[in-house]
């Protein structure tokens, strides 16, 4: 059951990933389908400056309304109908006849003159770019392809081999560099849309999963990770002599700035408990300086409530335990909710490591499993102790400041 919700996780995600990226290209279809019946309407409207002073031909009005009409029924359908990735297909080849409509019939009546040449090699040109707002390698590839034989259907009978050759290379360039442009941005937006879905779904992650986000909605895994579990003392005391609002300001600015200090050391926030925090390190991107970066982020605690308290006159203290060990991580939930967490016998150790700092007299406890794992760093042993839970005793140190 556990691997096929996760496996649920994951699918709902990169659904939704595309209907996203889905979204994005039906947006940019709309811009283009706007910009085509803009273009027909100018090409229109001078047509019918041109004929009223007797130098268009009255075929070429009726034409041109016709261009302009399908355009708008063009943009209709993509406005109205579900956007589906046949557009990839249908769209180019309405393009290619009206584009061959519009141009055929001028080239047939005027000839090819030079500027009409380097009109249609454009026209091509256009064409052939418009398949890369699509995201789709077989868009670009296929309005490349349609753009190359509209060339040569225009002007294959009346400009030279070497005029044809030149544009259809240089709109097969095009092309090519439409095919990696699109699937470059559709990583990017993947990787964009995923981190945006999982800050969401995910809020405590925040960045720290953004090299594979969705690896973190695969089945649960094992990691050897460093627990850090905080408890500010003192602040019961303090809340009950000031307002509710201001209370949890108070909270939300003193847990802000403990979870900064996390952030910085590359651990995350697995969850805040009240006047409480539980961090980990190593889980999301396990390594083996999760230790070091647990103490160095002690040591930046520290000094952040220091701050608070100097700005504050608040004296407050805090109790904070830390301890290694292999933990279970995962997300929990589903839906439009998920929360990413650690369980395990080293997270209930932590917690009673903060809760002895009382006791013991300190406002650090470390287990000897983290101490061993940072040796550049000088602790103060204080012996084994019993840990309630725990058959054995264990040794546990402290961190002067």
């Amino acid at each position: 059951m556990g691997t096929v919700a996760h496996a649920s996780n994951r699918s709902e995600l990169a659904a939704a990933m595309r209907e996203a990226l889905n979204r994005e290209a039906r947006r940019n279809e709309m811009r283009v389908a706007v910009v085509r019946i803009l273009a027909y309407g100018l090409v229109l409207v001078l047509d019918i400056a041109l004929w009223s002073r007797g130098l268009r031909p009255a075929s070429h009005i009726a034409g041109g309304a016709t261009w302009v009409l399908l355009s708008g029924v063009l943009l209709l359908a993509i406005k109205r109908l579900p956007y589906g990735r046949v557009y990839w297909f249908i769209v180019p080849v309405v393009d290619f006849f009206l584009i061959d409509g519009i141009l055929g019939t001028r080239i047939a009546a005027l000839g090819v003159t030079t500027a009409m040449a380097a009109v249609t090699a454009l026209a091509c040109g256009l064409f052939a770019a418009t398949g890369g707002i699509r995201f789709d390698r077989r868009a670009a590839a296929w309005t490349t392809f349609l753009a190359v034989v509209l060339l040569v259907r225009l002007l294959g009978d009346h400009a030279s081999r070497v005029h044809l050759l030149y544009s259809g290379v240089a709109i097969i360039a095009i092309g090519m560099l439409n095919v990696w442009l699109a699937d470059q941005v559709r990583r990017a937006m993947e990787a964009t849309r995923g981190q945006l879905l999982l800050d969401r779904l995910l809020p405590t992650v925040g960045r720290a999963a953004l090299k594979d986000p969705l690896s973190l909605l695969d089945a649960p895994r094992s990691v050897e990770a460093t627990l850090l579990v905080t408890d500010l003392r003192g602040f019961t005391s303090l809340s009950e002599r000031m307002e509710p609002s201001d209370v949890f300001e108070l909270l939300n600015q003193l847990q802000g700035a403990l979870s900064e200090a996390v952030h910085a050391c590359g651990g995350i926030v697995d969850k805040f408990m009240g006047d409480g925090m539980l961090a980990v390190f190593g889980a999301t991107e396990p390594g083996h300086d999760h230790a070091r970066r647990a103490i160095e982020a002690v040591r930046r605690i520290r000094a952040a409530l220091d701050e608070q308290n100097r700005a504050r006159a608040a004296g407050l203290r805090i109790g904070i335990g830390v301890h290694s060990g292999t933990v279970v991580a995962g997300c929990l939930g589903g839906g439009s909710r998920l929360e990413f967490t650690v369980i395990g016998d080293a997270v209930n150790t932590t917690s009673r490591l903060e809760a002895m700092t009382k006791e013991m007299g300190v406002d650090v406890l470390v287990s000897e499993e983290t101490a061993a794992r940072v040796p550049e760093v000088t602790f103060e042993d204080l012996g084994v102790v019993p840990v309630r839970g725990r058959q054995q005793g264990i040794r546990i140190f402290t961190l002067k400041s």
